[in-house]
Protein backbone atom coordinates (compact mmCIF):
# COMPACT_ATOMS: atom_id res chain seq x y z
CA UNK A 1 0.00 0.00 0.00
CA UNK A 2 1.14 3.27 -0.91
CA UNK A 3 1.48 5.87 1.62
CA UNK A 4 0.32 9.46 1.19
CA UNK A 5 1.62 12.69 2.68
CA UNK A 6 -1.56 12.67 5.07
CA UNK A 7 -1.14 9.16 6.14
CA UNK A 8 2.32 9.85 7.14
CA UNK A 9 1.55 13.03 8.51
CA UNK A 10 1.56 13.20 12.22
CA UNK A 11 -1.22 14.66 14.34
CA UNK A 12 0.12 16.88 17.41
CA UNK A 13 -3.49 18.37 19.52
CA UNK A 14 -3.09 19.83 22.63
CA UNK A 15 -4.45 22.28 24.82
CA UNK A 16 -1.38 22.62 27.33
CA UNK A 17 -0.06 25.51 25.67
CA UNK A 18 -2.66 28.06 24.32
CA UNK A 19 -0.75 29.64 21.52
CA UNK A 20 -2.40 28.13 18.36
CA UNK A 21 1.19 29.10 16.34
CA UNK A 22 3.08 27.23 18.60
CA UNK A 23 1.24 24.15 17.60
CA UNK A 24 1.17 24.92 14.14
CA UNK A 25 4.72 25.20 13.66
CA UNK A 26 5.36 21.62 15.75
CA UNK A 27 2.81 20.13 13.29
CA UNK A 28 5.08 21.38 10.47
CA UNK A 29 8.20 19.76 11.58
CA UNK A 30 6.55 16.95 12.16
CA UNK A 31 4.91 16.38 8.72
CA UNK A 32 8.33 17.13 7.30
CA UNK A 33 10.46 14.39 9.70
CA UNK A 34 7.52 12.15 8.66
CA UNK A 35 8.44 13.50 4.95
CA UNK A 36 11.69 13.07 5.34
CA UNK A 37 11.48 9.47 7.01
CA UNK A 38 9.62 7.90 3.47
CA UNK A 39 12.18 9.98 1.41
CA UNK A 40 15.51 8.74 3.52
CA UNK A 41 14.78 6.02 6.01
CA UNK A 42 14.74 6.20 9.67
CA UNK A 43 16.21 8.60 11.15
CA UNK A 44 18.15 6.36 13.57
CA UNK A 45 19.87 4.66 10.69
CA UNK A 46 21.85 7.57 9.66
CA UNK A 47 22.28 9.95 12.73
CA UNK A 48 24.91 10.14 14.52
CA UNK A 49 27.41 7.85 12.30
CA UNK A 50 26.62 9.26 8.96
CA UNK A 51 25.11 12.53 8.73
CA UNK A 52 26.03 15.26 10.60
CA UNK A 53 22.96 17.17 12.49
CA UNK A 54 24.80 19.77 13.97
CA UNK A 55 26.31 20.78 10.43
CA UNK A 56 22.91 20.17 8.60
CA UNK A 57 21.13 22.74 11.20
CA UNK A 58 24.12 25.51 10.99
CA UNK A 59 23.63 25.53 7.51
CA UNK A 60 19.99 25.58 7.30
CA UNK A 61 20.30 28.79 9.87
CA UNK A 62 22.72 30.20 7.33
CA UNK A 63 20.10 30.13 4.63
CA UNK A 64 17.28 31.07 6.61
CA UNK A 65 19.67 34.31 7.52
CA UNK A 66 19.82 34.91 3.76
CA UNK A 67 16.53 34.78 2.51
CA UNK A 68 14.22 34.55 5.52
CA UNK A 69 12.70 30.83 4.63
CA UNK A 70 10.94 29.49 7.78
CA UNK A 71 10.91 26.44 6.59
CA UNK A 72 14.47 26.53 7.21
CA UNK A 73 14.30 27.15 10.95
CA UNK A 74 11.46 24.16 11.12
CA UNK A 75 14.83 22.53 9.61
CA UNK A 76 17.15 23.53 12.41
CA UNK A 77 14.71 22.70 15.11
CA UNK A 78 14.47 19.15 13.48
CA UNK A 79 18.05 18.79 13.24
CA UNK A 80 18.32 20.31 16.96
CA UNK A 81 15.67 17.43 17.95
CA UNK A 82 17.44 15.07 16.39
CA UNK A 83 20.96 15.35 17.59
CA UNK A 84 18.87 14.92 21.17
CA UNK A 85 17.86 12.21 19.93
CA UNK A 86 21.14 10.46 18.89
CA UNK A 87 23.76 12.87 20.31
CA UNK A 88 27.47 13.18 18.65
CA UNK A 89 28.90 14.61 21.02
CA UNK A 90 31.21 12.14 23.19
CA UNK A 91 29.40 13.46 26.48
CA UNK A 92 25.98 14.07 25.21
CA UNK A 93 23.36 14.51 27.99
CA UNK A 94 20.87 16.45 29.76
CA UNK A 95 20.61 17.91 32.64
CA UNK A 96 18.18 20.42 34.09
CA UNK A 97 19.74 24.02 34.86
CA UNK A 98 18.67 26.94 36.53
CA UNK A 99 18.14 30.43 35.20
CA UNK A 100 21.44 31.49 36.76
CA UNK A 101 23.31 28.88 34.82
CA UNK A 102 21.38 30.14 31.33
CA UNK A 103 22.63 32.88 28.96
CA UNK A 104 19.27 34.36 29.26
CA UNK A 105 17.20 36.10 25.97
CA UNK A 106 19.38 38.60 24.04
CA UNK A 107 17.56 41.72 23.66
CA UNK A 108 17.95 43.79 20.50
Amino acid sequence: MTKTIQDISVKIRTFVYPNEEYWTNLQNMANRMAFSEQKYGPVEDAYPDKVDAIACLKERLAMYEEDGNIEWLLDVANFAVIEAMFPSHEDGHFRATDSDESPGLRER
